[in-house]
């Protein structure tokens, strides 16, 4: 029996097509969700912003493990920031390692500069977490978070 599954290509093709199927309804559920939790964020005054930053969460050894390297789009407004990945596939990624949020200002508990890592301690719904942050600026950026 196994023998006739390995040889059968129409099995092949369903699971390739099914494969297909759940990976666009991921990106698309993805990008709504990401879409929808940066809204209004271009219209907003950035204070600071630097592209191609480093990163990952505290929030568990998953994410400790799955950070991103140069591909985080890193924004602070006078009143938010916001990490979220450069391109749409990284961000939507970037939902289940932490990655993609938007944190308000008065929801951070301390800023800490290690060398050019910034550790960001916040509040929100979920309780206390932590982001690290590897930027070129670390000192422009934590002069913008603390206003």
């Amino acid at each position: 029996m196994l023998h006739e599954l390995q040889n059968n290509q129409s099995y092949f093709f369903a699971f390739f097509a099914f494969s297909v199927v759940w990976v666009g309804v991921f990106m698309y559920w993805g990008k709504r969700k990401v879409d929808s939790l940066f809204l209004g964020i271009e219209k907003a005054e950035e204070i600071f912003r630097e592209k191609q930053a480093s990163g990952y969460s505290k929030k568990s050894i998953i994410t400790r493990i799955g950070g991103a390297r140069n591909a985080l789009d890193v924004i602070v407004t006078d009143a938010e920031l916001c990490i979220k990945g450069i391109f749409f596939p990284i961000s939507v990624i970037g939902l289940f390692y932490d990655l993609t949020i938007r944190i308000k200002l008065n929801e951070i508990n301390e800023v800490t500069l290690k060398g050019k890592e910034v550790e960001i301690a916040f509040r929100k719904n979920k309780g206390a977490r932590s982001i690290v942050l590897q930027l070129k600026n670390p000192d422009i950026f934590i002069h913008a978070i603390k206003g």
